[in-house]
């Protein structure tokens, strides 16, 4: 609790420092009939005191002695009321004899008064200078409950000391006064349940100093923030009992009212449906500004009306009631009163639905259907992470003794390889021991071992993944490989040949990456593994035009032949529905083969890239149910391997888990890696601005970096920004990015590109063109195209009407889940006032959305929800005790 007065006069002033300097502290309490009644002079003093200051009756100690009104809480109190209010009642003498007695100040040294460091306190001095200063002298008294100070460390007079130091400049900025002139004193008084300290602050110039209400509000945050850190991290991190009120609030709760909202696609409300008509015709005639503050009265009075119908609505209702429980337990860590309680429309962080009220209304027209409410909530799901670096040896095929010669290489499973095998990947029996596999591996290609170039290359790769050496051990593996395979016309030799030239070109290692040549040789394999590289080469557009149907193909077969990779591949298909339907059970058939064999396969063996598959499938719930801790713990161990794959996997989920620790690190491993893939995830962390500090400027540059390397994704992010962002609008760029991912097959660029053409405002309007990209769109699949063809088709403004093929579009949408769609079908014969209805929709949206902002972000940070300001006061005080500026950035709204 903070209470803040200015002195007037020169006895005031004098008597105030000398007061808050002098008086000693904790032996009051200790009254040996302190749980007594109170006597009957403690009862008449303060009904005394609280006649004269009624205000007292906010103190904590007041709320104390009605509790229980004994002879301890009533000097308590008595106590209390002195200090709030010193300035008034110093030149009254019937209360100077009771200050001059009551238990004195923690002293440091002689007095108890403190400023700034190294600044020595004359105590008589201080009391002159304060007397005669010819401007404004503000106090202060900054209270904590008994318990709240033992636990937060405040019930010292050194803390508070260290505290107040600390805050100075903050202080001299809430009151106008320029640091440089402020001077400021205070003084603990250690009072047995209500600990506080009080303030003498003034400036140098008189004519400087003045605190308003805001000002005084931003010192109450200023102490809270850092008296309740902790307290306040714990609100904002776990939702929990920091306060009694907090102990009701329930997360699921709230999630579960904010889902109902959004599900309420279309509200029928008849009520606000004619009031919103009724809001269209009173301003039919008016020509200003169509903001709040200046439409016409009647106007506003039914904006006002159709507030108060929203507030009615049964999900809005509750959540409203969570929310000012939840404002009411943040308030209460810095102010000692209740929350106004205020009507929806007369909350200050809902005041943004009356200009979307009026903005809704005013675009309004009967006859013009909207097609796009729902592009805005389109959401890209989480980019699938391609695989660009496994590496599978030839031993994961097969383990053959047979020996395979030509006049100058051997390709032989000798025993010193396989023994460096097992010390190079580790196992349970057996630990990983890299320099003895590097003396066995050396000795195998001394003997020009095909096998052995090759591992002791990806060992050396493990140590420097630049070393020149790693390079000319691949070269000889490959020609050694090619020197073999024209040697030996075996069909074993010629298939895993065929694979293994095709995997050293296909991946660049010790030569010129070449995808033609890889394809080639990949085809002249019967090998699973080299069918699997096929179909991955298919799926990316690899020097092959690009199937997701060739490579479905392919994959399948590798499947058949009993490639867990390639099992993976399939259940993916089957889980996202990109070439047929989505099949969960047959996608779960396949992830559970897959994840059953790379355990199989893990356990003779600890190979980075089986670490990494395994690590992706338990942290996504693929064929195994989901683990996060179990996921970072495979993953990593292959980055111990330094797998690419799984330091990009590790660093997203390092993001997206709000792990602050290692966040400097996700941040690096996305920054050195060369996966387009990773530039797209820093692209949209800097777009997003939650993990790190918002940088629009970096977001264009990694997207741009991702989008050169084809990844659509970042093509249609980048279209997002030149469409949208005002400091960034370039309609062609965003046009061409959109063009780009579109021929990619990107559907979420093609429902964008279908909207561009329909609304005829970034470019020539075209209907034809429109339907082409939301068909493309909508033959993969997608709910959004399918519900906006399923609406054209229905009311026949742009195309002919045709309501059979209105209702299969829209069947195919509402079946994934589209509750817009859903609404749509059960009104097909009544669709007239689907305009208004969806318009009371989105204000539901809008106010869910506020909900949604203004409660502890579900997201997990720390910090996530914090206003702004103290965002970054927590922030400037990490650096100010040596964290570096990028580090646990704050999620500021």
């Amino acid at each position: 609790m903070v209470k803040t007065k200015y002195l007037k006069g020169t006895a005031h002033k004098e008597y105030y420092v000398k007061y808050i300097a002098t008086r000693d502290g904790v032996e009051k309490i200790q009254m040996s009939h302190g749980e007594k009644p109170a006597t009957h002079k403690q009862k008449k003093l303060l009904e005394q005191l609280l006649q004269d200051y009624p205000a007292s009756t906010s103190l904590f100690e007041y709320e104390d002695y009605m509790k229980e009104a004994t002879r301890e809480n009533a000097s308590e109190l008595i106590s209390s009321i002195m200090d709030q209010n010193i300035t008034d009642v110093a030149t009254k003498e019937n209360y100077v004899d009771y200050i001059a007695n009551r238990p004195r100040v923690e002293r440091l040294g002689e007095h108890g008064l403190f400023s700034d460091a190294g600044k020595p306190i004359d105590l008589e001095k201080v009391v002159k200078e304060v007397g005669q200063h010819q401007g404004y002298v503000w106090t202060h008294i900054i209270s904590l409950k008994r318990e709240d100070a033992t636990r937060l460390g405040y019930d010292n007079a050194k803390s508070w000391m260290e505290l107040c130091r600390a805050k100075r400049n903050e202080i001299a900025e809430a009151m106008r006064i320029d640091p440089s002139n402020l001077e400021w004193y205070g003084a603990f008084h250690n009072e047995g349940h209500h600990p506080h300290i009080h303030m003498v602050v003034y400036s140098k110039n008189p004519k400087q100093g003045f605190v308003t209400r805001e000002g005084i509000n931003r010192i109450r945050k200023m102490f809270a923030g850092d008296i309740f850190h902790q307290d306040l991290m714990n609100i904002y991190k776990d939702q929990t009992e920091v306060r009694d009120e907090l102990k009701h609030y329930s997360q699921k709760v709230v999630q579960d009212m904010l889902q109902g909202i959004d599900q309420t696609v279309c509200s029928e409300n008849s009520i606000i449906i004619n009031k919103l008509k009724e809001l269209k015709e009173s301003l039919s005639n008016y020509h200003g500004r169509m903001v709040f503050a200046y439409i016409p009265k009647d106007s506003k009075q039914i904006i006002n009306d159709i507030m108060r119908e929203l507030e009615k609505e049964e999900h809005v209702q509750k959540l409203f009631e969570e929310w000012k429980l939840y404002r009411q337990s943040v308030l209460e860590t810095y102010n000692d009163g209740l929350q106004e309680q205020l009507p929806l429309l007369e909350q200050k962080e809902f005041k943004s639905i009356k200009n979307m009220i009026l903005k809704e209304v005013s675009s309004y027209d009967e006859n013009t259907v909207s097609y796009d409410e729902q592009i805005t909530d389109m959401e890209v799901p989480e980019q699938t992470v391609y695989v660009e670096g496994e590496e599978k040896t030839i031993d994961d095929i097969i383990d053959s003794s047979t020996e395979h010669t030509s006049p100058k290489y051997v390709l032989k499973w000798s025993e010193n390889y396989k023994k460096a095998c097992e010390l190079f990947y580790g196992s349970d029996d057996i630990p990983q021991d890299l320099e003895q596999a590097k003396v066995l591996l050396e000795t195998e290609c001394e003997n020009h071992n095909v096998l052995a170039y090759e591992l002791l290359a990806k060992l050396l790769e493990v140590k420097d993944k630049e070393n020149s050496e790693s390079f000319h051990l691949y070269n000889q593996a490959l020609l050694g490989s090619l020197d073999i395979l024209n040697t030996d016309h075996s069909e074993f030799i010629q298939s895993c040949l065929q694979y293994k030239i095709g995997k050293f070109y296909y991946y660049g290692k010790g030569c010129e990456q070449d995808y033609e040549k890889a394809y080639n040789h990949f085809d002249r394999s019967d090998s699973e593994y080299a069918m699997y590289c096929l179909g991955t080469m298919y799926q990316r557009g690899y020097y092959v035009e690009q199937s997701d149907t060739m490579a479905f193909e392919y994959f399948d077969r590798s499947s058949q032949k009993g490639n867990p990779f390639a099992s993976y591949e399939v259940g993916t298909y089957y889980a996202r529905g990109t070439i047929f339907p989505k099949n969960e059970a047959a996608a779960d058939i396949h992830y559970e083969k897959a994840y059953r064999k790379f355990e199989d396969m893990l356990k003779k063996r600890e190979d980075d890239n089986l670490l990494y598959r395994l690590g992706e499938m338990t942290y996504y719930g693929k064929g195994v149910e989901k683990d996060i801790e179990k996921a970072k713990e495979y993953l990593e161990k292959a980055v111990s391997f330094d797998n690419r794959n799984a330091k990009y996997l590790l660093a997203m989920i390092y993001l997206k888990e709000f792990d602050y620790s290692n966040i400097p690190q996700a941040i690096e491993w996305l920054k050195e890696s060369e996966n387009p893939q990773a530039f797209y995830t820093l692209g949209k962390a800097y777009l997003k601005g939650i993990v790190v500090e918002q940088d629009i400027e970096k977001a264009v540059h990694y997207l741009t970096l991702s989008a050169e390397a084809k990844n659509d994704y970042a093509m249609y992010s980048l279209a997002k920004i030149y469409l949208t962002n005002s400091s960034y609008i370039d309609t062609n760029k965003g046009v061409s990015y959109l063009l780009k991912a579109s021929s990619l097959g990107n559907e979420y660029a093609q429902v964008m590109l279908g909207n561009i053409y329909l609304k005829g405002e970034v470019v020539e309007k075209d209907v034809d063109q429109a339907v082409s990209y939301l068909q493309m769109a909508a033959d993969k699949n997608n709910a959004f195209a399918q519900y906006i063809l399923g609406k054209l088709f229905l009311f026949g403004k742009e195309v002919e009407q045709d309501k059979e093929k209105a209702k299969a579009f829209l069947e195919s949408s509402a079946v994934q889940g589209n509750t817009y769609a859903q609404y749509l079908l059960e009104h097909m014969d009544d669709y007239q006032n689907q305009p208004l209805a969806l318009m009371t929709s989105r204000l539901l949206h809008h106010i869910s959305k506020i909900f949604a902002n203004t409660f502890p972000d579900r997201s997990g940070s720390p910090l996530a929800g914090v206003d702004k300001k103290l965002a970054r006061k927590i922030k400037e005080k990490k650096m100010a005790q040596g964290h570096n500026a990028k580090d646990h950035e704050i999620n500021m709204r």
